[in-house]
């Protein structure tokens, strides 16, 4: 019942050109020991033009490098470089270094230095995950626990358990989009990171969110307030102060209405995610709305991909879309028909959807069989279509994409 075989994530594979340079600029000696890292790799981007040089970003990179280079002087390997005097008992083992805690708003490049981090890190086993699918991962190892005889009482904690056999698989745990959303997750990582960083796992977390900021305004909050204490007691926190959303800058730079007589049958929206989130997990998310679960199947980053039937073509309402507009900054709306008379309540579920999403100043990028006058099914609704029309044509606009988006 070990962590690693719970299913549910898989470990980041680099791009590669972030994997060439990777090569490139790493020195390797011994156990794979490498002389570069971090600081390299963000300046071979920026010298092949991949990236822009932001000094806030060149800032956190080095930190990053600073955390590398400690870690590689504890121990490679997951084994700590000791001492005899240590391994007799007569001397303390040099400690674990402190994590990263890396926030700041969206499209700032948290994930790419993280991501730059979590390929040069000099420890094995180490981990990468997205934090939702870190928390699918808890739920379903405790469940299987109690299901497999690990309570021997109603009263049983498997917490202690689960951090014991996280620590056994990983020195190294690397958390894209760290966030707390209910009182049950909170009460969860306080103790779960708590006995992690008693066990000196190293924790290296981005997040949209400064520590003082998580689980804001939650139920019970004074509970976990000990929590983002303990944050900052084992990690550096620092802000990404990045002046410009990249992702933001991406997006006025492409186009967002995909139309079938310009994209024909070659045009895969699965690319324009991957340009948006980069080389990194897509994972799958669950609303609560009005106490009723709502998946999304394809997340990253504050974007989420659905498909126009996983939208309007189920009884979906104005809460559920309202639930979206808050969640997510980008939508990604995929396979949009051109709506017959038979497809009336997928068009007003439609329409709904757009007035929401255009509240929001959502970000929506979309495929359609058409362009956005030709998609309503004639009739009596033709007409109040048309502010649906005028909508998604203004969303196009650098205008509106520069908008920030209201939760």
């Amino acid at each position: 019942m070990a962590f690693r075989d719970s299913g549910g994530c898989r470990l980041l594979n680099p791009d590669a050109k972030i994997d060439t340079l990777w090569r490139e600029s790493a020195s390797l000696h011994g156990f794979g020991k490498m002389v570069q890292g971090p600081v390299a790799l963000y300046r071979g981007l920026v010298r092949e033009g991949a990236l822009e040089f932001d000094s806030a970003q060149a800032s956190a990179a080095q930190r990053l490098q600073t955390l590398s280079e400690q870690l590689r002087a504890v121990g490679l390997n997951g084994e700590k470089k000791t001492s005899v005097l240590v391994r007799l008992g007569f001397r303390q083992g040099p400690p674990a270094p402190r994590g990263i805690y890396l926030f700041g708003d969206v499209g700032r490049g948290k994930t790419m230095l993280m991501d730059l981090f979590y390929g040069h890190a000099p420890v094995d086993p180490k981990r990468r995950l997205h934090f939702h699918a870190f928390m699918l991962e808890v739920h379903r190892w405790i469940h299987r626990w109690r299901k497999n005889g690990g309570a021997t009482n109603r009263d049983a904690d498997p917490i202690p358990a689960l951090a014991a056999d996280m620590a056994s698989t990983a020195s190294l745990l690397c958390f894209d989009e760290f966030e707390i959303r209910d009182v049950a997750d909170a009460m969860i990582m306080r103790r779960l990171f708590s006995a992690l960083w008693a066990q000196d796992v190293v924790v290296v977390m981005t997040s949209n969110w400064s520590p003082d900021d998580l689980y804001l305004n939650g139920l019970q909050r004074e509970l976990f307030l000990p929590f983002i204490a303990l944050i900052k007691d084992c990690t550096d926190v620092i802000k990404l102060d990045s002046k410009f959303d990249y992702r933001l800058r991406s997006l006025r730079q492409m186009q967002v209405y995909f139309a079938s007589r310009e994209g024909g049958t070659g045009f895969k929206m699965q690319d324009i995610f991957h340009d948006l989130v980069g080389n990194v997990d897509v994972v799958a998310e669950t609303l609560l709305v009005d106490g009723r679960s709502l998946k999304i199947p394809r997340v990253n980053q504050g974007i989420a991909w659905l498909t126009f039937e996983e939208l309007c073509g189920r009884s979906l309402g104005a809460a559920d879309y309202l639930e979206i507009a808050a969640r997510y900054h980008t939508l990604l709306l995929s396979d949009i028909p051109v709506m017959t008379v038979e497809q009336r309540d997928k068009a007003k579920r439609f329409a709904i959807l757009i007035d929401i999403l255009y509240e929001h100043n959502v970000k929506l990028v979309c495929s359609a069989a058409a362009d956005p006058k030709a998609l309503c099914p004639p009739g009596n609704d033709a007409y109040e279509f048309n502010r649906t029309v005028s909508r998604l044509s203004e969303m196009q606009t650098t205008t509106y994409l520069s908008r920030p988006h209201t939760a």
